[in-house]
């Protein structure tokens, strides 16, 4: 398994979609 501090860009995808989903959950 890679570091997320290799992969910025991941850990920010991962992050969007984490706050994507708590937006869902919140409804």
């Amino acid at each position: 398994i890679l570091e997320s501090k290799e992969v910025p860009g991941d850990y920010e995808m991962v992050n969007k979609a984490k706050r994507w989903y708590r937006s869902c959950m919140n409804r």
